[in-house]
């Protein structure tokens, strides 16, 4: 029987990226279950970084997300009856929906700029100010294209 030869496990620098994120969004998630916002721990949290403050068409959703139209539809469901969106007629197109954030979404807005505040604070203090600079300006520029 021949041996297989396994490629190595690397340490590289995406799994590490993968990894500081994957823990970010887990501080964000509790803090943001915390303080009253269960919805963002659920795959319907997600759509919510794609409705700005003038709202958005539902295709765009779609298209942002990259999920079904019944799955977005699904989720945003979900985030009516909980009283964070609403949907309303899109002004230019009657046949079409826009989305938009109500006064509870709105606040979970504010709360959630809240909690990255406080995970950026608690970050800055881990790293201390200039490693955390050099992070945020890596990053920066990792992510420009």
């Amino acid at each position: 029987m021949a041996k297989i030869d396994k490629p190595e496990l690397l340490d590289h620098v995406g799994w590490r990226l993968f990894q500081a994120y994957k823990h970010w969004k887990m501080l964000f998630t509790e803090k943001m279950v915390q303080r009253g916002c269960p919805w963002v721990a659920e795959a319907r949290g997600a759509l919510m970084q794609h409705i700005g403050p003038g709202g958005v068409s539902q295709n765009a959703i779609v298209e942002k997300s990259g999920l079904t139209k019944q799955a977005v539809q699904q989720h945003l469901d979900g985030l009516v009856k909980d009283g964070i969106i609403e949907r309303l007629p899109d002004p230019k197109d009657a046949r079409k929906k826009r989305v938009r954030l109500t006064q509870k979404g709105v606040e979970s807005q504010h709360i959630a700029n809240e909690v990255k505040k406080e995970i950026e604070r608690n970050f800055l203090t881990r790293l201390g100010e200039q490693k955390f600079l050099t992070m945020k300006e890596a990053l920066t520029e990792i992510g420009e294209n």
